[in-house]
């Protein structure tokens, strides 16, 4: 009788939960995720809202996973950072400067809203790849933060490398939660992908699914163009405010997760033979004056990045090249992203840049 009942146990546990979890990773990882259904969902991706972080997280690594997948001869050089790689990078633009001049390589835009340098390891499935040999890495001056995301790390995550390399600290209970996600979200296809899935599956049920024709989170010339800013000095926001707490982590604290997640990045880069070029992402200058990043050292933020970067023998480029460019407000929208303008100056300087490095001069 009791083997009896353990069979019916076994019965159980194989009918009711090991079969259904094949069956729903195998439809979420070959079919869902499938190189076919993952290029048709990445082209009607919603558009940015503000109110959708997560949605638009994902959004953003649907785009990034289809373009990755897409067979080329040509090796891949990937930019990678936050939401201002997104404004600052035009990678169809880098692509046709590179053909014009016989460049053998091909421009992929890793652009992610909000990343900062602590995930870089959790993001390694887009840049260890057999066919991408250089990385371009843009930081923000808030980017080594010591700070946690709360809001939306399930979609980019590593467990083995946030507990090995990153560490837990004292999470809240949503933390928690997100982890557990983060976890789903690295074996099942569905689960990484499932707000941006609801909401392509929704539109099309509406009617008003329509396809995406650019990488920005703005369309090209969507938004009025801002002028002259002040250079007079406004209160600062208190180091509470959590942007505020984003910059002052980065600048105050030289042994915060950020900087250990870069650190374990340029290892891995160097482990697997793949170089990569750190740069600070073109801020403008009167931000310096503004309530987020007053007082911050620059280049003490700068030294350290650059140190480990050289320490690795890879390749850093200066902040003082790209002064011309945080110069001119007009470049900028806001405190942290380019318009338009500055864009189509910035993009093919840096394609231009990234040559002398490219062709060896450099390494």
């Amino acid at each position: 009788m009791k083997d009896t009942r353990v069979i019916r146990q076994i019965k159980t546990l194989i009918l009711e939960i090991i079969l259904p979890v094949i069956v729903f990773g195998l439809i979420s990882n070959y079919l869902i995720g499938s190189d076919y259904l993952l290029h048709k969902l990445a082209q009607f991706r919603p558009p940015y809202k503000s109110n959708g972080e997560a949605l638009h997280v994902e959004s953003q690594l649907l785009y990034l996973e289809s373009q990755l997948r897409n067979k080329t001869e040509k090796s891949k050089v990937i930019f990678i950072g936050s939401s201002s790689v997104v404004a600052a990078i035009d990678a169809v633009r880098v692509n046709e400067i590179w053909e014009d001049i016989g460049v053998k390589k091909k421009a992929i835009k890793a652009g992610m809203t909000g990343l900062f340098a602590y995930e870089l390891p959790l993001v390694k499935e887009y840049y260890l790849r057999p066919d991408v040999s250089c990385i371009v890495y843009m930081y923000n001056s808030w980017s080594m933060s010591d700070i946690l995301h709360d809001r939306f790390p399930f979609s980019r995550w590593n467990t083995s490398e946030f507990f090995r390399y990153i560490g837990i600290g004292h999470p809240t209970v949503k933390q928690y939660e997100y982890y557990a996600l983060g976890a789903y979200s690295e074996i099942f296809f569905m689960m990484k992908f499932r707000v941006v899935l609801q909401n392509i599956l929704g539109s099309l049920f509406r009617g008003t699914i329509k396809k995406r024709e650019h990488d920005f989170d703005h369309a090209p010339n969507s938004l009025p163009l801002k002028g002259k800013r002040g250079r007079e000095y406004v209160k600062p926001l208190s180091s509470d405010h959590f942007v505020r707490a984003w910059y002052l982590s980065s600048d105050t604290d030289k042994s915060t997760r950020g900087y250990r997640g870069f650190r374990r990045f340029l290892h891995l880069a160097k482990e697997n033979n793949i170089t990569v070029v750190v740069l600070p992402v073109p801020e403008p200058e009167f931000a310096k004056y503004g309530p987020l990043k007053q007082g911050i050292n620059e280049a003490r933020i700068d030294k350290r990045i650059r140190d480990m970067t050289e320490y690795y023998e890879m390749v850093y480029i200066q902040r003082s090249e790209t002064a011309f460019i945080s110069e001119e407000d007009t470049y900028f929208w806001n405190h942290a992203h380019f318009q338009d303008t500055g864009r189509e100056v910035f993009t093919p300087w840096i394609a231009n840049r990234l040559m002398m490095i490219i062709d060896g001069d450099e390494l």
